[in-house]
């Protein structure tokens, strides 16, 4: 029996279709997709001249930064395609703050990376 391909869309662990994306890296630079790193020595391929990371993701917009080069894969007309892409823009913050309180404020609206944490203690002292 000779099989043609296979029909089934590949899943995540939560069970969202995943598409496979080939990202160039034949310099074996760090790859970051959305805030997660993959090492050059943890996605090396079968063949060692083979420089590609081969990835499966759902289907949406990703941010991806190979070395110093920028990415967004887009998710179109149900493919996956890489573009080039400008740097991202660094999210820009106010932060005020007085004996008893901290504000942070964001002044770049259109942007946002990350997620802010703080921890409060409260001080006393005695005399």
């Amino acid at each position: 029996m000779k099989a043609s391909g296979i029909s089934r869309t590949p899943t995540d662990e939560d069970k969202k279709s995943v598409y496979p994306l080939v990202i160039d890296n034949t310099n074996d630079e760090k790859v970051i997709i959305d805030d997660n790193n993959y090492l050059p020595i943890n996605h090396k391929a079968a063949d060692a001249k083979d420089g590609n990371l081969y990835v499966y993701l759902t289907g949406e917009n990703y941010d991806i930064i190979v070395g110093s080069n920028y990415y967004k894969a887009l998710w179109e007309n149900n493919v996956l395609t890489l573009k080039s892409a400008q740097k991202p823009d660094t999210p820009a913050f106010d932060v005020s703050k007085t004996a008893t309180s901290l504000s942070i404020t964001a002044t770049n609206y259109d942007v946002g990376y990350g997620s802010i944490k703080y921890r409060s203690t409260k001080l006393r002292s005695s005399f």
